[in-house]
């Protein structure tokens, strides 16, 4: 991801199938991937405007009374235990509002991939598509090709990757390493020369 850019993934909402049921529910898989959270009404912001780059995760506030009848709600501490800086989903509107009032916001990555033109919209993209209508100026990018390439598994026992990373994320959760970063290389692919100007 870019300099000047900001991804927004949301982990997702149930749906209704009646009056009083929901279908099981499926966490987006990049917001999962990134995170390793499969809770609804959940949005995490990785910020790579800012001198350092910031992630923060926006969860629903736990509410005793609600979760009686919709199941516990994770807490503040446990959502701490996955990235450091967490808010509140009701402020979804005004942490974004924050971000794009300043002027060194570009790009907003949001996952909007479709694996067919006629498959019905998500909430991503439901949620790119608003933005989009907020902040014509800016321009939203699909992070899903970004993070598919990130998405190299290796099986218990596997070989070592290793890589030349530039500025970005790394988190490190339920014995997983995730990394965003602006540029990737692997030995292989580095350029002597074009590292020695550097």
């Amino acid at each position: 991801m870019e300099k000047n850019s900001v991804l927004v993934l949301y982990s997702g909402v149930r749906h209704h199938v009646s009056a009083d049921e929901y279908a099981p529910f499926e966490a987006n898989r990049n917001f999962f991937y990134l995170t390793g959270i499969r809770r609804e009404n959940m949005m995490l912001i990785l910020d790579n405007a800012n001198e350092e780059p910031t992630e923060t995760l926006l969860i629903e506030e736990a509410d005793p009374d609600r979760e009686r009848w919709m199941g516990k709600k994770m807490t503040v501490d446990e959502a701490k235990a996955q990235i450091e800086k967490v808010g509140f989903i009701d402020t979804e509107k005004s942490v974004l509002n924050r971000i794009m009032t300043r002027e060194d916001v570009y790009n907003v990555y949001f996952d909007t991939y479709r694996h067919d033109i006629d498959d019905l919209e998500d909430y991503n993209m439901m949620k790119a598509r608003e933005f989009a209508q907020k902040y014509p100026g800016t321009r939203v990018k699909d992070c899903a090709p970004i993070i598919a390439e990130m998405r190299m598994q290796k099986e218990e026992g596997g070989e070592w990757s290793y890589a030349v990373l530039g500025k970005g994320f790394c988190m490190v959760a339920n014995n997983r390493v995730t990394v965003l970063a602006d540029t990737v290389e692997r030995p292989e692919e580095v350029d002597a020369n074009r590292a020695k100007e550097a």
